[in-house]
Parts: structure tokens; sequence; C-alpha cells
């Protein structure tokens, strides 16, 4: 099922990089003005250029370009001036200051990382020298349409991802999919949102993410593009991983098990009401 995010200019919703003394990973601030943006279609679009982004402002959403088609971009807002780009061009540099080390209990299990273990953190909230990546579905190519859906089809690399909201200090972590139990995240149109992305182990990461608009007229568009990030290493390591990380446990096994196990008893129903007729 998919996990609606109603947000407008989402504020106060923290989740800063802390120190390793065992804090929560998220506390209170004010409202954020970068949140409150306009994007207007005239913006650059580039045309194919490679790049690293190892800290600023950068947001994934959906487009439909001047062919209709749809397409999931970055709006790099690292420079003076924002620029489209196709989510493939953009390796995601997560150095060492995105290094967390998680609070000695089982709050934030779901990532993969356990007590008092490292995970590496793009912070739902601004800090220096770290990608500060979210989504929007404010592109004016869109501007009709019903909303948005962005889905993590697939995690290639090692370790565990997992993106997250938590709202100041005092709520439970709001997981949204993690590569274990992959999920759907909606988006009402002109919306801004950031979360925190996290991954259980170094090195060279790679998410498949599909996006869906709903249109107007009832149908829907989708497209996909893959995000890479240079996690503990410089980006100019970074291999494009083929090992696709498979999940682990879960609802879905559980639910697999118990309709492969009912499919057989009535299987067997069968057979035995056959045999005594």
């Amino acid at each position: 099922m998919s996990l609606m995010i109603r947000t407008r200019a989402l504020a106060a919703t923290a989740a800063a990089l802390l120190s390793t003394l065992g804090a929560p990973l998220a506390h209170a601030q004010a409202a954020d003005p970068a949140l409150q943006q306009q994007v207007d279609a005239n913006e650059a679009v580039s045309e194919g250029e490679r790049v690293v982004i190892g800290a600023g402002h950068v947001d994934l959403g959906p487009v439909i370009d001047e062919s209709g088609n749809l397409k999931l971009m970055a709006r790099d807002d690292t420079s003076a001036t924002p620029v489209w780009r196709d989510a493939s061009d953009i390796v995601f540099e997560v150095g060492d200051a995105a290094q967390l080390t998680l609070p000695e209990d089982d709050a934030y299990k779901f990532t993969g990382a356990g007590p008092g273990e490292t995970a590496w953190v793009l912070p739902q909230t601004e800090i220096a020298d770290v990608p500060w990546l979210g989504w929007n579905t404010q592109s004016p190519s869109i501007a009709d349409a019903k909303g948005a859906t962005l889905t993590l089809k697939e995690h290639r690399g090692s370790g565990v991802h997992s993106l997250f909201l938590q709202n100041g200090g005092f709520g439970d972590a709001d997981v949204l999919w993690t590569t274990n139990k992959p999920d759907s995240v909606w988006a009402e149109v002109n919306t801004h949102t950031h979360a925190n992305w996290t991954f259980s182990q170094p090195g060279s990461q790679a998410l498949v993410v599909e996006v869906a608009v709903d249109m107007p007229d009832g149908s829907k568009k989708t497209a996909q593009d893959t995000l890479h990030f240079a996690v503990g290493q410089p980006a100019s390591e970074y291999v494009e991983p083929t090992e696709v990380v498979t999940p682990k446990g879960g609802d879905w096994l559980m639910w697999a098990i118990v309709g492969g196990a009912v499919v057989l008893g009535l299987l067997i129903v069968i057979l035995v009401v056959r045999r005594r007729g």
C-alpha cells in the first residue's frame, strides 16, 4: 500500500546528522525557507552532462518533456541557477560528514545498522558537506496532474538502504521504504519534501526508482531512472553495481508462504473429494 505524504513546503521535520553520543537522529528546528521554493517553466535542462554532487540541494521530480514523455529528473539547485538533469547523470558523493553512529537502542534497526554501528545518512535537513536530497512535484509540466508516486524498484550494492521521515525529536521514525520492504510514496502536485536517505554499508550503491503521474484524464504516465551514490568513497571510484540486494524476510515472504500453503491445502481437499466421489 502506498504511503501518502501530504506536504506543502514541509517544515519543522528535522533529522540532522548528530555526533556519536547516542542522541536521537532528529531534533526540532525552525521552518526552513529553502523548502518554500518556486519552480519556473523556463529553467535550464542539462544535455546529458555527468556531474558529482557532494553537498547542496537537489530534488527528484517528474517532468513531462516537449514530446509528452514522462521523465524522472533531478532539479540541481547547488548553484545560483537551478538545472534539471536526468537523475542517472548524477553521482551523489556521500563522504565522512554523512557518517552517523546510531543510538544504543533498536529504534533504527530498519536501517540495517545495529545499535552503536555506523550508517551513512543524507539527512532530512541540510548540513554542510552532505547532499540534501528530496523530491518535488512542482514542474509546471505536471501542474494539471492529480499527483505522483515514487516507488523503490531495486537496490543494487551492499547492505541496506532506507528512506524515512521524522518530525522533531519526539516521534518515531516514519519509514517510507527500505531494501527489505520496497514501497511507494505518493505526493500531491506542487509539493516539496525532504527525508532521510540511509545506507548501512559503504561502497557503490544504486537505487532504481519509478515515478508514476496520475494525469487529469485518468491515465497514468510512468518512467524510471537510477540514482547513484558513492558512499564512503570518492565519486571517482564509483563502479556501477550489478548485484541486486534481495529483500530478506518481511511481510511479502510471510504471505507468500501462507498463500502457498492455502493453495496446496485446497488441492489436497479437491483430490480427496474426487477420489471419494
